[in-house]
């Protein structure tokens, strides 16, 4: 009831701030990507994944998608716009399609509901719903896009040899808010409050760490956890059977904790051991645990998988093994530049030529057959409220 409250507060309170996002760099609404005089059509996406909107179902939910032009049409997400790769850019018919990479809700929106963002104790599980909204609407302007791009084995460099991988295990089984020793709630939220694990005294977690590449890079354990109310703490985190982590405090924290660990060092299943030393009301709840390793391109007999890889401003080869492609040509779509390429398959490996890129690329590689048709979308009217009398 106390988040009913607040939520009621957060629209209609008589501080403006209540109702800003902070995004780092500007102070949002959350209403500056409308175009009131364009249509919207809202799709639900509660999984990762890639999702192809054919001109047939566009046809069927009233979209009149034969007089709009592939590159007219526009997707938006938390009041940004992502790509969308069009099958046709030009004017739409039978057979072609609309595809994006859409996520599961989390808690991209979540975080904005705490005066602190850091402050939500579970960033991978949301406290509403897992449901994305994704809106779709077109415009005489040119949208953004996936770009597709030759996939062309000459002038090869050296292949990479390794990739960043992140393995995370999270636990959502119990919501987590601070109380006082009467039981009472503030009707805000506070530090270390979302979904968890139970709070418990001994708590144990496996990790896996598969296909670890034996390179010079370290890998990184993280813990995120949040302490019980009101009693002396005496944190103790064991990895393997040996300690990392040792702290003392009292009352409610909200922790984060981070660990290196040599590549060469890690298991294939990694332990970990989190428990408090003083009484069994020594308490934790853990949300977290997840490790960032190079990992070699094995990918395990998946269908559909997101990795990271390290550029250097130059062209990047790729070969990946033990990928299942389900009797379809993988497709791999480079999330940070925006290409779209099509696997060159050769007996059981993938190959790939990349454009060179800077930084950090996040990629998906996805089987044709692992692609899910977005079958509803929900024709959405938003009210523009400026102008309108606050009474």
């Amino acid at each position: 009831m106390r988040k009913l409250i607040f939520f009621f507060v957060l629209f209609l309170g008589s501080e403006p701030s209540f109702a800003q996002m902070w995004n780092g760099t500007d102070t949002l609404y959350g209403n500056e990507w409308i175009n009131y005089d364009q249509n919207y059509y809202r799709i639900l996406i509660a999984k990762d994944g890639v999702y192809r909107i054919t001109y047939e179902t566009l046809v069927d939910q009233g979209i009149p998608a034969s007089t709009i032009e592939g590159h007219q049409f526009q997707l938006f997400h938390n009041g940004e716009e992502v790509p969308l790769y069009r099958s046709e850019q030009s004017l739409q018919s039978a057979g072609d399609y609309l595809e994006f990479c859409g996520k599961q809700n989390r808690s991209e929106m979540d975080q904005f509901l705490f005066k602190n963002p850091d402050d939500l104790l579970n960033p991978f599980y949301s406290m509403y719903t897992d449901s994305s909204a994704y809106f779709l609407t077109w415009s005489t302007t040119e949208g953004m896009s996936f770009m597709p791009t030759n996939n062309e084995l000459l002038n090869l460099p050296p292949k990479e040899e390794w990739f960043w991988h992140n393995e995370v295990v999270e636990f959502h089984s119990h919501p987590i808010h601070q109380t006082n020793f009467d039981g009472v709630a503030e009707s805000i939220y506070d530090t270390g409050e979302g979904y968890a694990k139970n709070y418990s005294n001994h708590i144990n977690v496996s990790i896996q760490a598969p296909f670890v590449a034996n390179i010079d890079e370290s890998s990184t354990l993280s813990i995120r956890l949040v302490s019980s109310h009101g009693f002396l703490h005496e944190l103790e985190i064991d990895r393997n059977g040996s300690n990392i982590i040792t702290e003392s405090w009292s009352g409610t924290q909200l922790k984060q904790y981070t660990h290196q660990v040599a590549s060469n060092e890690l298991n294939e299943t990694e332990e970990l051991s989190i428990r408090g030393g003083t009484t069994s009301n020594d308490r934790y709840a853990l949300a977290v645990a997840q490790i960032r390793h190079p990992r070699i391109f094995d990918f395990d007999g998946a269908s559909y998988f997101p990795f990271e890889l390290t550029s250097n401003n130059t062209d990047q080869y790729v070969e990946i093994d033990n990928f299942n492609s389900m009797g379809g040509t993988p497709i791999l779509y480079d999330l940070t530049n925006h290409l779209r390429l099509e696997a060159v398959e050769e007996g059981d490996l993938l190959k790939f030529k990349l454009p060179a890129s800077f930084g950090t690329r996040t990629l998906v590689l996805v089987a044709p057959n692992q692609i899910t048709s977005v079958n509803t979308l929900e024709s959405i009217s938003f009210t523009n409220f400026e102008g309108l009398s606050s009474d």
